[in-house]
């Protein structure tokens, strides 16, 4: 069985590309989904925490003084990452947030195709609601401190466990199976093998790619190369940016 790797980031803000990691908690499970390992710690992000973000998950500038930089547990973190399936809620985020920071510490970083089991994906699948809603159902109880990394980290497992325990007979056997990807078929969604973290390019299932957003939503790049030239003068992640050069060199 693949290992499973449940994570959780909280952050300065909702720019994946520019804003800062400042919490972070990983828990490794076992083949039952309990709690076998786990790595959390705040981080200083070098930047100050907006109050905005801080009314969200309560951290501030000075609980963060005194915490190690993202760069100093890049190397742990990319180790972990590459050995595991991931399991996060609504992971798309956190996937493109945690990418950024690996590579800006010079890591190498996530594949936007990295096995993912999105707890929201199959909620979504089978119920659709939010974390804190799905945490309530299973366990039937509501759950402290949320929008902290472990509190959400360990809401996340509870939500797969409860969420295997009773939807079982619709969900995969393999937790291979359940992967975002796998779920968003059996759900109906059309096949995307997304390029980026952002979601702006993805590969059909007949290998054509595709663009995922504006009004060329679904085109063929090779049909629209102005328009990927017109994107390299725009502000778009560096994620993104790096796929527009690689299509324009084709």
């Amino acid at each position: 069985m693949s290992k499973l790797l449940a994570f959780d980031l909280e952050a300065t803000g909702l720019d994946t590309g520019n804003d800062r990691i400042v919490e972070f908690c990983f828990l490794s499970l076992d083949d039952n989904l309990e709690v076998s390992g786990r790595y959390q710690s705040l981080v200083n992000p070098g930047v100050p925490i907006p109050a905005e973000s801080t009314e969200i998950h309560g951290i501030t500038d000075q609980d963060v003084a005194q915490a190690l930089p993202f760069a100093s547990h890049a190397r742990r973190i990319q180790a972990l990452v590459d050995q595991c399936i991931l399991v996060a809620h609504n992971g798309i985020f956190d996937m493109a947030l945690l990418n950024a920071e690996l590579q800006r510490a010079g890591e190498k970083g996530i594949s936007p195709t990295h096995p993912l089991i999105d707890t929201l994906a199959i909620e979504r699948y089978v119920n659709s609601h939010k974390l804190e809603e799905a945490y309530k159902r299973y366990e039937g109880k509501g759950f402290e401190d949320a929008h902290r990394a472990e509190a959400d980290t360990r809401a996340t497992v509870a939500v797969l466990r409860g969420q295997l325990r009773v939807h079982g007979n619709r969900l995969p056997e393999s937790l291979e199976g359940l992967v975002a990807q796998e779920i968003q078929s059996l759900a109906g969604y059309e096949f995307k093998e997304y390029l980026d973290h952002d979601h702006r390019f993805y590969r059909d299932a007949e290998g054509v790619i595709r663009f995922n957003f504006g009004q060329h939503r679904g085109d063929d790049v090779a049909d629209r190369r102005g328009y990927l030239e017109w994107m390299l003068r725009r502000e778009f992640s560096n994620d993104t940016l790096n796929v527009v050069k690689q299509l324009l060199k084709r």
